[in-house]
């Protein structure tokens, strides 16, 4: 356990200590953003405005947010681990917006890999070995409840995933009509919507299957890796802490909120409890009420100053 009592003091604390901090969970200062907020604010994902001890994780935390006061004026000090979750929308703007441009010919693979790993939470060797026949029926019907063979699975287990979300969905069935109208993986047969089941799902910048590496007893999927690493860059949150993690991270979080028990996301994403429970402690959006409090008290404030402006001088005019 890690002893943070210093942070009940109500002036801040200095820079010095947040080093000192940082450095005790191996967090890389490179990776800080500096937000200025006026006013006394310590914003955490697992720490709050109190002395609290927490435990030290064998993953690092992703944000450590804490306050250094200089003349009355404080600033949170947030910095990201390397896969942090996405939040506020990031899945789709900037992540999918900056990689959906008119001029890409493989928009829709690009989007559609995104969802697959954001929302159903596929990993890149199951985004790399995925067939068509997993997801298209023989009838051209598109599964909704799809069972990922032990054989391409990351753990090696069979696991059920969910492609019920509407955009999921929509995005799907657009890349499947842009793979039939490019002539890709396509077949005389009309089984299939006329495409080859047995075909890899995602092909790559040369419109074939992606490509796996054997490294002794295990397969690396390192072209499916470099792709969705350019992806995060083109949106610009490479610097941000958003790594190829960031995805499957925010499928749970997001699985979470939208009543799934812990006990489901384990099945649909492979993690077990303790990997879940540390996943959802990353959502830092749960700690959005007490942000926003401080963000919006000057606003508040002045608003209400405003207000006794009004009356005080509909009160003088009364005199």
């Amino acid at each position: 356990m890690l002893d943070i009592s210093y942070l009940h003091y109500p002036e801040g604390i200095q820079l010095h200590l947040f080093r000192l901090f940082h450095k005790s969970l191996n967090l890389h200062l490179p990776n800080i953003q500096f937000i200025q907020f006026s006013g006394f604010l310590i914003i955490s994902y697992l720490l709050a405005c109190s002395s609290i001890k927490i435990q030290v994780f064998n993953v690092r935390l992703v944000v450590c947010a804490l306050t250094c006061h200089y003349k009355r004026n404080c600033a949170p000090i947030i910095a990201f681990m390397d896969g942090r979750p996405l939040v506020n929308n990031e899945l789709y703007d900037p992540l999918i917006s900056k990689n959906f441009g008119r001029s890409s010919e493989l928009k829709y693979r690009n989007k559609l890999l995104l969802l697959m790993a954001g929302i159903a939470g596929l990993r890149e060797i199951e985004l790399t070995l995925a067939t068509i026949g997993l997801f298209v029926s023989p009838a051209g019907d598109f599964n909704e409840f799809v069972v990922l063979p032990e054989s391409i699975t990351r753990d090696g287990n069979e696991r059920p995933i969910l492609m019920a979300h509407d955009e999921l969905k929509s995005s799907f069935e657009t890349y499947i009509n842009w793979l039939i109208e490019s002539g890709i993986n396509t077949t005389p047969n009309k089984h299939y919507l006329g495409l080859n089941p047995n075909a890899q799902l995602f092909v790559n910048d040369e419109y074939k299957g992606f490509t796996i590496q054997n490294r002794g007893e295990r397969t690396s999927p390192h072209a499916m890796n470099k792709v969705l690493d350019q992806l995060i860059k083109n949106a610009g949150l490479w610097n941000c802490g958003v790594r190829r993690l960031s995805l499957v991270r925010t499928c749970v979080i997001e699985s979470y909120r939208s009543g799934m028990s812990t006990t489901d996301i384990s099945i649909v994403t492979g993690f077990s409890d303790d990997s879940i429970s540390k996943i959802l402690a990353m959502d830092y959006t749960a700690y959005s009420p007490i942000a926003e409090w401080f963000v919006n008290r000057k606003e508040t404030k002045q608003k209400r100053l405003e207000s006794f402006k009004k009356r005080r001088k509909f009160m003088l005019n009364l005199d």
